[in-house]
């Protein structure tokens, strides 16, 4: 295997290993979405609302979505480098 070959088969691993961490985010994404909604359900108490845990969940998502992108910047960085963009 030439060094070529070795670099494009390193970086198609390390591809893989970006897309299966950016479906994870994605998926624990919508879970905190959904958990957020539950929270903040639109016909119950206002009293009884667990905002502080809310605001708490949205804040875990935003952060994983901030990670998501960074991962899909380098996801389309590596298919570029291998001309698969």
């Amino acid at each position: 295997m030439g060094i070529m070959e070795r670099e494009r088969h390193a970086a198609k691993g390390r591809l893989m290993e970006l897309e299966e961490e950016a479906r994870n985010l994605r998926l624990s994404i919508k879970g905190d979405i959904a958990a957020v909604r539950s929270m903040l359900d639109p016909y119950g108490d206002e009293a009884e609302l667990n905002i502080a845990a809310a605001a708490q969940q949205n804040l875990d998502a935003y952060k994983k979505q901030k990670r998501l992108n960074e991962l899909l910047a380098k996801i389309k960085g590596i298919k570029r480098d291998l001309g698969e963009d």
